[in-house]
């Protein structure tokens, strides 16, 4: 991608790394969906350029807020092209292959015992490696495993602000990461 300011999020709060639960978050603005990709990219980059282990990476938003747009993006720093990467609301799950293996889920159409819907059609699996999961606000946070990065996006107008936070220190470091590879 070219290093086009104008495709930068740009960066609201940046705390020092603390390694604790009550981090404060780090918020970027997203201008557009090219900005959105990019933050995508810049996450599944970072993910690449370390050694962290697998992760389960949490994406909040109501509908149109990103979410896909942000996978596309995460999977194409992992050699994915963009095109394939849609989201898996009627299949529930998506696996693709690339630098490393990666599953993207959308639990929106899980409605009564969403917890059993979950597990009655094996996505719990998927949470033994890289996976990005969709409206995981319809299983409660105790379900998700420690080892995940939750993302929040808020829509204001045509904008979107993306707040991140690592539950596990290395997570908040991973998130840390991305933020700088935008400058």
């Amino acid at each position: 991608m070219a290093n086009n300011k104008s495709m930068v999020p740009k960066l609201l709060s940046q705390e020092p790394f603390q390694p604790s639960l009550a981090s404060a978050p780090l918020t970027m603005l997203l201008p557009d969906a090219l900005a959105t990709q990019r933050a995508g990219f810049c996450l599944g980059a970072a993910l690449l350029d370390s050694q962290f282990p697998p992760i389960v990476i949490t994406l909040r938003g109501e509908l149109g807020a990103g979410k896909t747009t942000f996978c596309q993006g995460f999977g194409q720093a992992l050699g994915v092209a963009s095109g394939e990467i849609k989201s898996p609301t009627f299949s529930l799950a998506h696996e693709h292959q690339g630098k490393i293996a990666f599953s993207h889920l959308d639990l929106y159409r899980l409605e009564n015992n969403p917890q059993a819907q979950f597990l009655e059609a094996g996505l719990d699996e998927y949470l033994a490696q890289t996976c990005l999961v969709e409206w995981p606000e319809r299983l409660p946070d105790s379900f998700w495993p420690l080892t995940r990065l939750d993302l929040a996006f808020t829509v204001t107008g045509a904008e979107r602000i993306l707040t991140g936070r690592g539950v596990e220190p290395w997570t908040r470091k991973l998130w840390l990461q991305t933020t700088q590879l935008y400058y």
